[in-house]
């Protein structure tokens, strides 16, 4: 019987538990590339960075080029880089926008291969690298920004 037990133990050690609990997929999180400490963690830092109003900081999570809606709501804007991100700032980052982020929690939040998405779409990160040889970082791959009659995409009034 103790022969059985330690080979249960050993067999739960090498293939049971590695170890990582930090390293849990949610099943809404499957196809991302994520685990869900990297979402939660990437969460945090938007959201901290929006409030405290880092434009600059701010600027270096998005994967450029990106493109917006412009103030017309009508016109597409593209924007190459972190200069005229951080020119267009409050055409891109719009008061629903920082609002939406601002409301974000991890329960909300969804996945598919593209990536990560808050607010049913509002804004969208991903894992991205630019040539094979660069490693993969987390960057904000895409900004709904256009206004909308029905306020879709973002929330309105008081967070939950």
């Amino acid at each position: 019987m103790k022969y059985l037990q330690t080979l249960f133990l050993l067999f739960f050690f090498i293939f049971g538990s590695n170890g990582k609990e930090d390293e849990a997929v949610s099943d809404r999180f499957q196809a991302t590339g994520f685990n869900d400490n990297e979402i939660k963690q990437f969460l945090v830092k938007l959201k901290r960075l929006a409030q405290a109003s880092e434009r600059k900081e701010l600027s270096l999570l998005i994967n450029y080029p990106i493109k917006v809606y412009d103030k017309d709501n009508v016109s597409v804007l593209t924007i190459t880089n972190s200069k005229q991100f951080l020119n267009n700032y409050e055409v891109v980052m719009t008061e629903r926008i920082l609002f939406t982020l601002s409301c974000a929690k991890f329960e909300d939040l969804s996945g598919t291969y593209r990536g990560v998405n808050i607010s049913n779409g509002a804004l969208w990160f991903a894992n991205v690298k630019r040539n094979e040889e660069d490693p993969w970082v987390t960057k904000i791959t895409r900004i709904n920004n256009k206004k909308k009659a029905k306020g879709l995409w973002f929330k309105q009034g008081n967070c939950n």
